[in-house]
């Protein structure tokens, strides 16, 4: 059996673009699930140091990067977007 558990390479995701974004959030979610990766996106992080917060920093990391490479350009700049005008926001109250 073939351990999955390496790249992206073969991970049957449609890139997300304005289209279509239920049908790229399950595929991505089970993905990432899979991987055992979907806390990284989900939950607050505490504060960690040392070891722990560099293992959780790596993971977080690896997320990061799946998630943009299921991402078309467009996608990605609006998520961008958005997290500029939230901490835009998050700064004037």
């Amino acid at each position: 059996m073939a351990d999955n558990k390496g790249g992206t390479s073969k991970a049957n995701i449609p890139k997300l673009d304005d289209t279509k974004f239920l049908h790229w959030l399950m595929h991505m979610k089970a993905h990432l699930c899979h991987k055992g990766l979907f806390k990284y996106i989900t939950e607050v992080t505490v504060a960690l140091v040392g070891a722990a917060a560099k293992a959780v920093n790596k993971k977080h990391a690896k997320t990061v990067d799946i998630l943009m490479k299921f991402m078309s350009k467009m996608a990605f700049e609006a998520s961008l977007l958005l997290k500029t005008r939230r901490n835009h926001t998050r700064s004037a109250i």
